[in-house]
């Protein structure tokens, strides 16, 4: 996996009882080196696009680079990609190594009924059907994924209001001078600055304290170097949004008082 990338991949992995190789990024623009991924020595590699926590997008050249010449099998972790430019869809009849992941969970708001599916070459689905419980998706999360699916009209409506406020958002901080990563997610991540123009770690981690207290809810991730200094932010509806500038306001005079 690259380093830093989403938890869950190291607990897989131990449950598996499975050998961890972390591939480091250089630095926190969260781009990818594909000789670093091909030469890793992993026979299974996951790549989250976009990449969590930063939202980074990455582009179809930069995975086919991989997969001409990886020997294993990829897995792209496409949770967020409804909200993104670009995916890696075109890519699978080109790449039999090559798996998609995808869930209902961010872009439908399923997230309580687990619902996901794999997209890959017809070898390679045969070996997970083979691994799959049998139950692996209950009834009623089925005919919810189903009603979700067809009504295109609410998902796209919905999308692009987040998308909208996302927008919105990246400006409002971006005049801040808050350094912010280009999301293609339904969040954004962002490098929060003080009335006194100082970022980091305890500026961070002050600020999710603050909102915190206040009932306003962010993600902070204090355990890598590249991540220690930002804030992770959901986006959420018109309200909500202006809800949180008025909390940050707030912080921002907070510390400009002291």
């Amino acid at each position: 996996m690259l380093d830093p990338s989403y938890s869950l991949y190291e607990v897989i992995a131990s449950l598996q009882g499975s050998r961890l190789i972390r591939v480091p990024f250089a630095n926190d623009a969260f781009s990818i080196e594909p000789d670093s991924v091909i030469r890793s020595g992993a026979n299974l590699f996951f790549i989250t696009s976009p990449h969590a926590p930063s939202g980074r997008e990455y582009t179809e050249d930069c995975f086919r680079q991989i997969l001409k010449s990886f020997e294993g099998i990829i897995v792209i972790d496409e949770a967020y990609s409804d909200f993104a430019g670009q995916n890696a869809l075109s890519l699978l009849g080109e790449f039999p190594n090559l798996i998609i992941t995808r869930t209902l969970s961010k872009s439908y708001s399923l997230a309580g009924l687990r619902v996901g599916y794999a997209l890959s070459s017809p070898e390679l689905i045969s070996v997970l059907d083979q691994a799959r419980d049998v139950y692996n998706v209950d009834r009623l999360a089925q005919v919810a994924a189903l009603a979700c699916l067809k009504d295109r009209t609410y998902f796209e409506d919905t999308r692009d209001k987040i998308i909208k406020e996302r927008k919105r958002t990246v400006s409002k901080l971006s005049e801040w001078e808050w350094k912010t990563c280009s999301s293609g997610a339904n969040f954004i991540f962002s490098r929060p600055v003080n009335s006194q123009g100082m970022t980091g770690p305890a500026v961070a981690k002050e600020l999710y304290e603050f909102l915190a207290s206040r009932n306003v809810l962010i993600r902070y991730f204090p355990q890598h170097e590249l991540t220690s200094s930002y804030v992770r932010i959901s986006i959420g509806n018109r309200q909500e949004m202006d809800i949180l500038f008025e909390r940050l306001i707030k912080w921002k005079n907070q510390e400009q008082q002291k």
